[in-house]
Protein backbone atom coordinates (compact mmCIF):
# COMPACT_ATOMS: atom_id res chain seq x y z
CA UNK A 1 0.00 0.00 0.00
CA UNK A 2 1.56 3.12 -1.29
CA UNK A 3 0.67 6.19 1.38
CA UNK A 4 -1.18 9.33 -0.25
CA UNK A 5 0.27 12.76 -0.57
CA UNK A 6 -0.88 13.99 3.02
CA UNK A 7 0.10 11.17 4.55
CA UNK A 8 3.86 11.09 2.81
CA UNK A 9 4.24 14.69 4.09
CA UNK A 10 3.31 13.71 7.66
CA UNK A 11 5.36 10.82 7.76
CA UNK A 12 8.27 12.90 6.51
CA UNK A 13 7.78 15.83 9.35
CA UNK A 14 7.09 12.72 11.73
CA UNK A 15 10.75 11.47 11.35
CA UNK A 16 12.16 14.77 11.26
CA UNK A 17 11.06 15.68 14.38
CA UNK A 18 11.76 12.16 16.02
CA UNK A 19 15.51 11.55 14.15
CA UNK A 20 16.16 13.97 12.18
CA UNK A 21 16.11 11.89 8.44
CA UNK A 22 15.03 14.24 5.91
CA UNK A 23 13.01 11.96 2.90
CA UNK A 24 13.06 13.10 -0.44
CA UNK A 25 10.07 13.08 -1.80
CA UNK A 26 11.18 10.24 -4.44
CA UNK A 27 10.87 7.88 -1.57
CA UNK A 28 7.13 7.12 -1.29
CA UNK A 29 8.41 3.33 -2.02
CA UNK A 30 10.28 2.89 0.95
CA UNK A 31 7.32 4.55 3.22
CA UNK A 32 5.76 1.05 1.66
CA UNK A 33 8.69 -1.56 1.97
CA UNK A 34 9.91 -0.61 4.90
CA UNK A 35 6.56 0.85 7.25
CA UNK A 36 3.96 -2.31 5.68
CA UNK A 37 5.30 -4.76 8.32
CA UNK A 38 4.41 -2.28 11.45
CA UNK A 39 1.05 -2.01 9.39
CA UNK A 40 0.61 -5.53 9.54
CA UNK A 41 1.65 -5.78 12.97
CA UNK A 42 -1.03 -3.90 14.33
CA UNK A 43 -3.48 -4.63 11.73
CA UNK A 44 -3.64 -0.74 10.96
CA UNK A 45 -5.43 0.05 7.68
CA UNK A 46 -3.71 3.08 6.45
CA UNK A 47 -1.06 5.32 7.43
CA UNK A 48 -3.05 7.44 8.88
CA UNK A 49 -3.96 5.31 11.96
CA UNK A 50 -0.67 4.33 11.91
CA UNK A 51 0.66 8.25 12.24
CA UNK A 52 -2.61 8.76 14.43
CA UNK A 53 -1.30 6.06 17.00
CA UNK A 54 2.46 7.17 17.11
CA UNK A 55 1.03 11.04 18.13
CA UNK A 56 1.73 12.47 14.90
CA UNK A 57 1.54 16.36 15.70
CA UNK A 58 -0.65 16.17 12.40
CA UNK A 59 -3.02 14.83 14.92
CA UNK A 60 -2.57 16.29 18.03
CA UNK A 61 -2.37 20.14 16.65
CA UNK A 62 -1.82 21.07 20.66
CA UNK A 63 1.59 19.44 20.67
CA UNK A 64 0.80 17.43 23.19
CA UNK A 65 3.78 15.11 23.80
CA UNK A 66 3.30 11.63 22.90
CA UNK A 67 2.05 8.87 25.53
CA UNK A 68 4.66 5.93 26.23
CA UNK A 69 2.99 3.54 23.77
CA UNK A 70 3.22 6.37 20.85
CA UNK A 71 6.82 7.11 21.42
CA UNK A 72 7.52 3.56 21.30
CA UNK A 73 5.97 3.24 18.19
CA UNK A 74 7.73 6.29 16.62
CA UNK A 75 11.02 4.51 17.23
CA UNK A 76 9.52 0.89 15.66
CA UNK A 77 9.23 3.49 12.39
CA UNK A 78 12.70 4.89 13.20
CA UNK A 79 13.84 1.71 13.45
CA UNK A 80 12.40 0.35 10.03
CA UNK A 81 13.36 3.66 7.94
CA UNK A 82 16.85 3.50 9.08
CA UNK A 83 19.36 2.50 6.94
CA UNK A 84 22.04 0.42 8.95
CA UNK A 85 23.96 -0.23 5.71
CA UNK A 86 28.01 -0.40 7.01
CA UNK A 87 30.80 -2.85 6.84
CA UNK A 88 34.29 -3.54 7.98
CA UNK A 89 37.21 -0.66 7.42
CA UNK A 90 34.41 0.85 4.87
CA UNK A 91 35.93 2.70 1.96
CA UNK A 92 39.60 1.87 3.11
CA UNK A 93 41.59 4.62 3.28
CA UNK A 94 40.09 6.91 6.13
CA UNK A 95 41.32 3.90 8.29
CA UNK A 96 45.09 3.73 6.83
CA UNK A 97 45.13 7.18 7.51
CA UNK A 98 43.73 7.23 11.16
CA UNK A 99 46.10 4.16 12.08
CA UNK A 100 49.01 5.91 10.16
CA UNK A 101 48.51 9.58 10.60
CA UNK A 102 46.06 10.43 13.40
CA UNK A 103 46.93 8.02 16.39
CA UNK A 104 50.97 8.63 16.51
CA UNK A 105 49.27 12.40 16.68
CA UNK A 106 46.76 11.54 19.75
CA UNK A 107 49.07 9.57 21.31
CA UNK A 108 51.79 12.24 21.24
CA UNK A 109 49.12 14.46 22.96
CA UNK A 110 47.96 12.47 25.19
CA UNK A 111 51.54 12.02 26.78
CA UNK A 112 51.77 16.13 26.70
CA UNK A 113 48.40 16.24 28.53
CA UNK A 114 49.64 13.75 31.24
CA UNK A 115 52.57 15.51 31.85
CA UNK A 116 50.38 18.91 32.93
CA UNK A 117 47.77 16.56 34.50
CA UNK A 118 50.34 15.48 37.77
CA UNK A 119 51.05 12.41 35.81
CA UNK A 120 47.51 11.32 35.48
CA UNK A 121 47.09 8.03 33.33
CA UNK A 122 46.92 9.12 29.04
CA UNK A 123 43.02 8.46 28.24
CA UNK A 124 42.15 8.94 24.38
CA UNK A 125 38.69 9.06 23.77
CA UNK A 126 37.56 8.59 20.23
CA UNK A 127 33.14 9.19 19.63
CA UNK A 128 32.07 6.87 16.78
CA UNK A 129 28.81 8.67 16.16
CA UNK A 130 25.29 6.48 14.17
CA UNK A 131 27.85 3.33 14.64
CA UNK A 132 25.11 1.41 13.31
CA UNK A 133 25.61 -2.20 14.25
CA UNK A 134 29.26 -2.15 15.35
CA UNK A 135 31.40 -2.45 12.18
CA UNK A 136 33.13 0.65 12.31
CA UNK A 137 33.43 0.91 16.02
CA UNK A 138 35.67 -2.46 15.52
CA UNK A 139 37.10 -1.45 13.04
CA UNK A 140 38.54 1.59 14.98
CA UNK A 141 39.44 -1.10 17.46
CA UNK A 142 41.55 -3.23 15.46
CA UNK A 143 43.10 -0.08 13.80
CA UNK A 144 44.37 0.98 17.24
CA UNK A 145 45.51 -2.34 18.10
CA UNK A 146 47.38 -2.58 14.71
CA UNK A 147 49.06 0.36 15.37
CA UNK A 148 50.86 -0.31 18.74
CA UNK A 149 51.58 -4.34 17.15
CA UNK A 150 53.96 -2.01 15.29
CA UNK A 151 55.21 0.80 17.98
CA UNK A 152 56.30 -1.71 20.57
CA UNK A 153 58.53 1.23 22.11
CA UNK A 154 55.15 3.48 22.31
CA UNK A 155 54.58 4.52 25.69
CA UNK A 156 50.87 4.19 25.46
CA UNK A 157 48.67 1.06 24.41
CA UNK A 158 45.16 0.23 23.68
CA UNK A 159 44.51 0.20 27.21
CA UNK A 160 44.53 4.08 26.79
CA UNK A 161 41.80 4.03 24.46
CA UNK A 162 37.92 4.67 24.93
CA UNK A 163 35.67 3.96 22.73
CA UNK A 164 32.11 5.89 22.83
CA UNK A 165 29.38 4.36 19.92
CA UNK A 166 26.26 5.52 19.55
CA UNK A 167 23.16 5.11 17.58
CA UNK A 168 19.88 5.69 17.80
CA UNK A 169 18.66 2.34 16.55
CA UNK A 170 18.37 -0.19 20.54
CA UNK A 171 18.58 -3.27 17.62
CA UNK A 172 21.65 -1.90 15.63
CA UNK A 173 23.23 -1.32 19.51
CA UNK A 174 22.14 -4.62 20.99
CA UNK A 175 24.10 -6.18 18.07
CA UNK A 176 26.95 -4.03 18.48
CA UNK A 177 26.93 -4.91 21.86
CA UNK A 178 27.15 -8.74 20.85
CA UNK A 179 29.99 -8.30 18.29
CA UNK A 180 29.27 -11.46 17.10
CA UNK A 181 28.46 -11.22 13.33
CA UNK A 182 27.81 -13.43 10.52
CA UNK A 183 30.36 -15.14 8.06
CA UNK A 184 29.52 -12.94 5.35
CA UNK A 185 29.78 -9.85 7.49
CA UNK A 186 33.03 -10.45 8.46
CA UNK A 187 33.55 -11.05 4.75
CA UNK A 188 32.91 -7.30 3.83
CA UNK A 189 36.27 -5.41 5.08
CA UNK A 190 37.94 -7.94 6.59
CA UNK A 191 41.02 -9.94 5.56
CA UNK A 192 41.42 -13.41 7.02
CA UNK A 193 44.55 -12.39 8.90
CA UNK A 194 42.80 -9.90 10.51
CA UNK A 195 39.36 -11.72 11.38
CA UNK A 196 41.29 -14.80 12.32
CA UNK A 197 43.46 -12.19 14.84
CA UNK A 198 40.49 -10.38 16.28
CA UNK A 199 37.59 -12.53 15.93
CA UNK A 200 36.74 -15.86 17.39
CA UNK A 201 34.56 -18.66 15.78
CA UNK A 202 31.32 -19.41 17.34
CA UNK A 203 29.62 -21.82 14.72
CA UNK A 204 29.96 -22.71 11.17
CA UNK A 205 28.62 -19.58 10.00
CA UNK A 206 29.18 -16.71 13.10
CA UNK A 207 32.17 -14.90 14.38
CA UNK A 208 32.70 -12.71 17.50
CA UNK A 209 35.01 -10.02 18.49
CA UNK A 210 37.16 -11.08 21.03
CA UNK A 211 37.09 -9.76 24.51
CA UNK A 212 40.35 -7.13 23.83
CA UNK A 213 38.12 -5.42 21.22
CA UNK A 214 35.02 -5.31 23.08
CA UNK A 215 36.26 -4.33 26.70
CA UNK A 216 37.26 -0.74 24.69
CA UNK A 217 34.01 0.29 23.63
CA UNK A 218 31.14 1.66 25.52
CA UNK A 219 27.68 1.25 23.27
CA UNK A 220 24.85 3.50 24.06
CA UNK A 221 21.68 4.16 22.14
CA UNK A 222 21.39 7.65 21.53
CA UNK A 223 19.60 10.16 19.35
CA UNK A 224 22.01 12.83 18.31
CA UNK A 225 19.71 15.53 16.76
CA UNK A 226 18.79 15.63 20.73
CA UNK A 227 18.94 19.43 21.75
CA UNK A 228 21.61 18.98 24.61
CA UNK A 229 24.32 16.24 24.79
CA UNK A 230 26.37 16.55 27.60
CA UNK A 231 29.45 14.96 26.06
CA UNK A 232 32.72 16.70 26.17
CA UNK A 233 37.01 15.96 25.83
CA UNK A 234 36.91 14.01 22.46
CA UNK A 235 39.85 13.60 20.46
CA UNK A 236 38.54 11.96 17.16
CA UNK A 237 35.39 11.72 16.44
CA UNK A 238 33.69 9.14 13.67
CA UNK A 239 30.31 10.52 11.74
CA UNK A 240 30.54 8.77 8.67
CA UNK A 241 27.62 8.63 5.97
CA UNK A 242 25.14 9.79 8.76
CA UNK A 243 24.86 13.60 7.63
CA UNK A 244 23.66 13.00 3.94
CA UNK A 245 20.35 11.63 5.74
CA UNK A 246 19.91 15.45 6.71
CA UNK A 247 18.63 18.39 5.64
CA UNK A 248 21.13 21.63 6.19
CA UNK A 249 19.71 22.76 9.35
CA UNK A 250 19.72 19.28 10.69
CA UNK A 251 23.45 19.06 9.53
CA UNK A 252 24.46 22.34 11.29
CA UNK A 253 22.81 21.10 14.51
CA UNK A 254 24.23 17.79 14.84
CA UNK A 255 27.77 19.14 14.01
CA UNK A 256 27.31 21.88 16.53
CA UNK A 257 26.79 18.96 19.15
CA UNK A 258 29.75 17.23 17.55
CA UNK A 259 32.34 20.31 18.24
CA UNK A 260 30.85 20.96 21.95
CA UNK A 261 31.99 17.45 22.69
CA UNK A 262 35.42 17.75 21.03
CA UNK A 263 38.98 18.74 22.52
CA UNK A 264 40.12 22.16 20.81
CA UNK A 265 42.25 21.07 17.43
CA UNK A 266 40.94 17.63 17.42
CA UNK A 267 39.91 15.46 14.24
CA UNK A 268 36.39 14.98 12.54
CA UNK A 269 36.09 12.36 10.37
CA UNK A 270 33.28 12.23 8.08
CA UNK A 271 31.95 9.85 5.39
CA UNK A 272 33.98 10.26 1.56
CA UNK A 273 30.67 11.93 0.55
CA UNK A 274 29.85 14.35 2.94
CA UNK A 275 31.23 17.77 3.41
CA UNK A 276 30.52 20.89 5.55
CA UNK A 277 27.57 22.84 5.36
CA UNK A 278 27.98 26.39 4.62
CA UNK A 279 26.97 27.34 8.19
CA UNK A 280 29.38 24.60 9.88
CA UNK A 281 32.32 25.77 8.07
CA UNK A 282 32.76 28.20 11.71
CA UNK A 283 32.88 24.60 13.09
CA UNK A 284 36.08 23.01 11.57
CA UNK A 285 39.12 23.71 9.49
CA UNK A 286 39.33 21.12 6.24
CA UNK A 287 42.80 18.94 6.46
CA UNK A 288 43.93 16.91 3.75
CA UNK A 289 45.85 14.04 5.44
CA UNK A 290 47.19 11.43 2.64
CA UNK A 291 44.02 10.67 0.46
CA UNK A 292 41.53 11.59 2.85
CA UNK A 293 40.24 14.81 3.83
CA UNK A 294 39.63 15.48 7.67
CA UNK A 295 38.87 18.20 9.75
CA UNK A 296 39.91 19.84 12.82
CA UNK A 297 37.82 21.29 15.29
CA UNK A 298 37.96 25.35 15.45
CA UNK A 299 38.49 26.22 19.17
Amino acid sequence: MMPSTDEYESLCILLRQTCGLSIGPDKKYLIRTRLQPILSKYQLKSYTELLAKAGSSSFHPLGLAPSTTAASLRMEIVEAMTTKETSFFRDGHPFQEFERNLLPEVCDRALERTQKMLGLPPRIRIWSVACSTGQETYSICISVHEYFSRSPQSQLSAENFWIFATDISSEAIARAKSGIYSAFDVSRGLNLPLRNKYFESKDADSWQAKQSLRKMIDFQTMNITETTISLSGFDIVFCRNLLIYFDEPMRTKVLEQIHRAMLPTSILILGSAENLPNAAQRLFTPRPIGRSLVFTRVP
